[in-house]
């Protein structure tokens, strides 16, 4: 198996069927699987979830965290390399078969443009990123989780996402920091290859505060100079907050 996507939800019945058939309908050649994590919703994303016969199920009995349901998929994965997708964002078609003619090697992680869209899917803009730089992607002060490919072992090396703190709307950016700072580096591909939806339920419009609050402690933690929202975020009209 090379590839094995991971989506996480909770209670996103409006968007996990897009999210869903999305993975499911690339047109890559290969074989890959798709993991989804339900961490205990209690709407009707379960039974949307029924209708894809497909899937690998992981059904937490209760809430545990984003970032303990995306371990628990990369530890059910088999496929060499994880694909990490919020159940309120979608790929392109092309997704895997881009990334695919990527690949250099298990040391390296890959990610490619995006295009923001609104809640009912319409496009908002399209956001071109640089060429991998250690010191843009450090003080970015964020990395999207969805449409980031990992090999396995470079996960299973750093061990996985922190589980300190629940939810915490930074748990890609401080995986990011503690892979570059392990010796791995990233690979940008100059292609939009997913579309990340900005809405109101986003974890990281409904938690602002406490966002910044542990961007804060990463940047002290890592020796940074300072955290902040860039050009490349989503959230454009997000006050830029230093924490020099």
């Amino acid at each position: 198996m090379f590839f094995s996507i991971i989506i996480t939800t909770y209670n996103y019945e409006r968007y996990i069927r897009e999210s869903v058939e999305s993975a499911l309908n690339q047109d890559f050649f290969g074989e890959y699987e798709v993991i989804v994590v339900d961490d205990c919703s209690i709407d009707k994303t379960s039974l949307i979830l029924d209708n894809y016969s497909s899937l690998i199920r992981i059904n937490n009995e209760i809430n545990l965290s984003l970032e303990v349901s995306a371990n628990k998929g990369i530890k059910k994965a088999v496929g060499k390399y994880i694909v990490r997708l919020d159940a309120d964002d979608y790929l392109e078609c092309n997704f895997l078969s881009e990334i695919f003619r990527h690949i250099e090697g298990e040391n390296t992680f890959y990610y490619g443009n995006y295009t923001g869209v609104s809640a009912d899917s319409l496009s908002l803009s399209k956001v071109s990123l640089i060429d991998f730089d250690k010191d843009e992607v450090e003080c970015r002060g964020d990395f999207l989780a969805t449409g980031t490919v990992y090999s396995k072992k470079m996960l299973f090396e750093i061990g996985l996402y922190s589980e300190e703190i629940k939810n915490c709307g930074l748990e890609n950016y401080e995986l990011i920091l503690k892979l570059i700072n392990s010796g791995f580096t990233g690979k940008h591909i100059k292609k939009n290859l997913f579309f990340y939806r900005r809405h109101s339920g986003n974890l990281s419009v409904k938690k602002l505060k406490s966002i910044m609050d542990y961007g804060y402690k990463l940047v002290k933690h890592y020796g940074l100079d300072f955290f902040s929202i860039n050009q490349y975020h989503p959230y454009l009209d997000i006050k830029d907050v230093n924490a020099n």
